[in-house]
């Protein structure tokens, strides 16, 4: 079932206000875990449980609640792929394009969650006190040498003792160490990263009218609703300080109705203005939104088929959506 720019912008408005709520909300969570004393001066987890690793209960819970982060996104990216396929079938590839953007932004949000786990699961205690200073090169070379000094008489023991800000140190040190070339972590996710950037290219290329033709659509929808409310006043507001307070909103009342005829007639004159250059395609598509949003004379005299033919035409014209066309036709022949 196809819905109308208004019921679209509606629903993106609130899946994107929930999924702000849910991000932020988890964001004040791992501020707080991360301030609690018993998590930031705990030690690295024995060798009883996950080996030779640097991985703290801290480390650890910021990565659950950085993985409940990126569920949220990607479910919201989901959903949202699925509301934009409602909305016709000429828009079915834009809920595809919407849900593969969501899986790259939350690839490029993962890589950076999970260096820092992966980096103290994958370089061990062992291998800081082992590391081999003379053989450091690249970016990384100054800060692994003079931390390599640091160590140098320390042992993995110690390292696995280390809590708060000393084992952060060993930490960021296991970070750089596991970015020395060759960075298979970065190697694995710029494949992962490519494979959906690939698919999204002619995706985005075959349907950027269409594109357009939406977010033009759902901005004059949501305009329309911000006017609607805007003209809402409780029942005891004086009219007369509203009008003042508002101009604009007191002259825009509730169209009046008209015939078929004349919605097409002023339809084609917008359409001769766009194409002339005489007002911008925003001009156009407010004014058009307005004479859609127009009744139709409920009179069997209001409408003639060449009436039809000629708003068929400015649909053929691209004037018109296919979702307007269908719309305004099936309000028309409602009236007949």
């Amino acid at each position: 079932m196809e819905q109308g720019p208004s019921l679209l912008a509606t629903k993106t408005a609130k899946l994107a206000i929930r999924a702000g709520v849910s991000v932020v909300a988890l964001l004040m969570l791992r501020g707080v875990v991360g301030s609690l004393p018993v998590l930031r001066n705990s030690a690295a987890i024995s060798d009883s449980f996950l080996g030779d690793t640097l991985l703290s209960p801290l480390v650890i819970a910021n990565g659950i609640i950085d993985t409940a982060i990126l569920a949220v996104i990607l479910t919201i990216g989901i959903r949202l792929g699925q509301i934009i396929r409602g909305h016709g079938e000429r828009f079915a590839e834009l809920g595809t394009i919407a849900t593969q953007s969501t899986l790259v932004v939350v690839l490029i949000l993962a890589y950076k969650m999970y260096e820092l786990p992966a980096a103290c699961f994958f370089v061990g205690r062992t291998e800081l006190v082992n590391l081999n200073t003379n053989n450091a090169s690249g970016s990384y070379s100054d800060f692994i040498r003079v931390w390599g000094q640091l160590i140098s008489q320390v042992n993995a023991t110690v390292i696995q003792n280390a809590s708060g800000d000393t084992l952060t140190a060993y930490q960021q040190l296991a970070l750089a160490v596991f970015r020395h070339p060759p960075n298979y972590y970065a190697w694995s996710f710029l494949i992962l990263i490519a494979i959906p950037v690939i698919g999204l290219v002619p995706l985005v290329h075959r349907n950027l009218d269409s594109m357009a033709d939406l977010l033009s659509h759902s901005a004059a929808a949501l305009q329309g609703n911000a006017l609607g409310a805007d003209e809402a006043r409780p029942a005891g507001a004086s009219p007369v300080v509203s009008a003042a307070a508002s101009p604009a909103v007191a002259l825009r009342s509730d169209p009046a109705a008209m015939s078929l005829k004349l919605i097409v007639d002023k339809l084609v004159k917008l359409k001769m203005l766009l194409d002339a250059g005489a007002i911008s395609p925003a001009d156009f598509e407010s004014q058009k939104q307005r004479v859609l949003a127009a009744p139709i004379q409920p009179d069997a005299n209001s409408a003639d088929p060449e009436d039809f033919i000629r708003l068929k035409a400015m649909f053929e014209s691209g004037a018109l959506t296919e979702v307007e066309y269908e719309t305004q036709k099936q309000r028309a022949l409602q009236q007949i």
